[in-house]
């Protein structure tokens, strides 16, 4: 299960990418994130991911998504903005 509680995203002091977003993904399942442009989407998966700095918690099987990763994130690679995480389930 992915949680989201009160997150919120600011790029350079001022624009605020996400504000308070709680949500909560229950897998095993696929799910899509849709909306304009400009919406968050791109900016929301990366909070998920730790490529995006972020206000408020994200929990991914009930632990923080920063201790998540470290534990099973094998790959990071900004460059191309690409993560390969194993398939734990």
């Amino acid at each position: 299960m992915i949680e989201c509680k009160n997150v919120s995203v600011v790029y350079n002091n001022e624009v605020e990418a996400l504000h308070h977003i709680d949500l909560a993904i229950k897998g095993p399942t696929i799910t899509g994130i849709i909306g304009p442009n400009g919406s968050g989407k791109s900016t929301l998966l990366k909070a998920i991911l730790g490529m995006a700095q972020f206000n408020g918690e994200i929990n991914i099987d009930g632990v923080t998504s920063k201790k998540f990763l470290k534990k099973n994130c094998l790959c990071c690679t900004k460059k191309f903005d690409r993560f390969i995480v194993p398939n734990y389930c």
